[in-house]
């Protein structure tokens, strides 16, 4: 996820807190980047080519009562050709 601060380029993941609440987990944690799929999202393993991840996070927030998220900032920058995603707080149509 991108912040608001222009050029600051902080790893942040957004997941669900029922998959990662503490930093005991979040140290555990081993992101993806630049996955891509041949067989329609239904492939049993990860494809040899992807070997770009990182591993080990912090979590910054957490809350599984109230909408299931964990915002993580990862222990290492994400790979070259990495996007960040744009962020909001405003509301949007359910």
């Amino acid at each position: 996820l991108n912040d608001t601060v222009a050029g600051t380029q902080r790893p942040y993941v957004l997941t669900a807190a029922h998959c990662i609440a503490s930093d005991d987990v979040a140290q555990t944690a081993q992101v993806f980047f630049h996955f891509r799929t041949t067989c329609g999202g239904s492939c049993a393993r990860i494809p040899p080519q992807v070997t770009e991840s990182v591993r080990g996070a912090k979590v910054l927030a957490a809350a599984s009562d109230v909408g299931d998220f964990s915002l993580l900032l990862l222990d290492q920058d994400a790979p070259p050709g990495s996007t960040f995603l744009g962020w909001t707080t405003r509301p949007v149509a359910t």
